[in-house]
C-alpha cells in the first residue's frame, strides 16, 4: 500500500509541474508549449524543464524523475504520519484491533491445517468479537 500511495503521489506531482510548464512556457522558438502537439509538446516540456539546470530533454527528464521520487516520498512521509502512543488509542479502535488480531490468528492457523476459513465462520467471528455486518 505504502508503495502504491508514493507511486500516486509522485506521479501527480510531476504531472502537475509538465502540466504548469506545457500551459504557461514557451519552447526555444518563441511558442507557446500549450499550442504544440504530441512529440514536439513533449520535447519542449522537457527541454524547458531541463534548461532550468543547464540541460537539454535529457535533464529534464532526469528532472522530472526527482521531482517525482521527491513529491513521492514526501506523500508517503504525510500519508504515513506519526506512530501514537498506546495510551491514545480509544475502546472502539481497540475493539477493531483485537477482533482484527483475531482473525489473522484464525486464518493462519487454517492455513497451517491446510484448510480454507469459510466466510460464515469468518463472519460470525467478527460479529462475535466487534464487527458491524
Amino acid at each position: 500500500m505504502d508503495l502504491l500511495i508514493a507511486k500516486a503521489g509522485g506521479a501527480a506531482g510531476a504531472t502537475g509541474i509538465l502540466s504548469l510548464i506545457g500551459t504557461f512556457g514557451t519552447a526555444s522558438t518563441g511558442t507557446a508549449i500549450a499550442s504544440l502537439h504530441g512529440a514536439a509538446a513533449s520535447n519542449a516540456t522537457l527541454y524547458w524543464l531541463g534548461s532550468l539546470i543547464g540541460g537539454g530533454v535529457f535533464a529534464g527528464t532526469i528532472v522530472t524523475g526527482a521531482i517525482a521520487l521527491v513529491v513521492g516520498y514526501s506523500v508517503l512521509k504525510l500519508w504515513k504520519g506519526k506512530p501514537r502512543s498506546v495510551e491514545s488509542i480509544t475502546d472502539e479502535e481497540n475493539i477493531l484491533v483485537g477482533a482484527s488480531l483475531g482473525l489473522i490468528k484464525a486464518f493462519k492457523e487454517q492455513r497451517m491445517k491446510k484448510g480454507r476459513v469459510k466466510k460464515t465462520d469468518a463472519r460470525l467471528y467478527w460479529r462475535k468479537h466487534g464487527g458491524r455486518s
